[in-house]
Formats: structure tokens, C-alpha cells, sequence
């Protein structure tokens, strides 16, 4: 049961650093976004080396704002699923500790406690010492 508990917490743990890289993640597009529309804003009155330095500028904050969307998509994709790691844990504890569990569909009629291979009964042992029927040979 510790083993479970203290599994419950790693994933509720995971599940808040990925929140939290969400939230940084978020922030920072959000200042990207500012900085690249600023950069856009300058045009008026700058030479063309200027001009060509401002259009790499956009072009790097473009190639780095994508890069964070697929980061925070991919953070956001596994904070969704240490969300569900740690309901299918609750539900496994619930489950553990509930009284109402039952296994069922389990026929022991053919086990032998004395059947060391466990393929029939003790007394299927042929003359010959295998454990095959003269009928299964045929």
C-alpha cells in the first residue's frame, strides 16, 4: 500500500511540475509575441541593413515561438496525462480497499496440489513416465 501511496504522489508531483512548466511556458510566448509585434512596429525611416537585421529578428522570435508552441503542447499533453495516471490510481486504491471485490470465472476442478507439472491428474502418468494419454498419441 506505501508502494501505491508514494506512487500517487510521484504522479501528483510530475503532474504539478508540468502545470507549472505550462504556466512559464504561456508566459513566455505571451512576452514573445510582444517583442516580435514591437519589432514589426519599427519600419518607418530604417535603412535596408537595418530593415534586413529587423526581418532576421522576426525571423528567429517566429522559429523560437514555434518551438515553445510545440514544447507547450507537449506539455500540456502530459500534464493531461499524469491527470489521468493519477485517476486510474485512485480508482486502483479504491478499488484495492473496497470489500466488494470478487474473483470470479476461475474453475480450480483441474488442479492437483500433488501434480508437479500440473498437466492432468497425478494418476495420467503413462508406463512409459509421460504424461501423455494413449489416446492423445493416437
Amino acid at each position: 500500500m506505501a508502494i501505491l501511496r508514494n506512487r500517487k504522489q510521484l504522479i501528483a508531483q510530475a503532474e504539478q511540475l508540468a502545470r507549472a512548466d505550462v504556466a512559464s511556458l504561456t508566459a513566455d510566448q505571451a512576452r514573445l509575441k510582444t517583442e516580435a509585434a514591437s519589432l514589426g512596429d519599427n519600419a518607418a525611416g530604417e535603412s535596408s541593413s537595418e530593415r534586413i537585421d529587423r526581418l532576421r529578428q522576426i525571423s528567429a522570435k517566429q522559429n523560437i515561438q514555434s518551438i515553445l508552441n510545440d514544447r507547450l503542447g507537449a506539455q500540456q499533453q502530459l500534464a493531461a496525462l499524469y491527470g489521468r495516471w493519477g485517476e486510474q490510481s485512485r480508482d486502483t486504491a479504491k478499488d484495492r480497499s473496497s470489500p466488494d471485490i470478487a474473483v470470479s470465472g476461475l474453475d480450480c476442478s483441474d488442479l492437483h496440489v500433488a501434480d508437479p507439472g500440473g498437466l492432468g491428474s497425478p494418476t495420467g502418468i503413462g508406463e512409459d513416465g509421460s504424461r501423455s494419454s494413449p489416446e492423445a498419441d493416437v
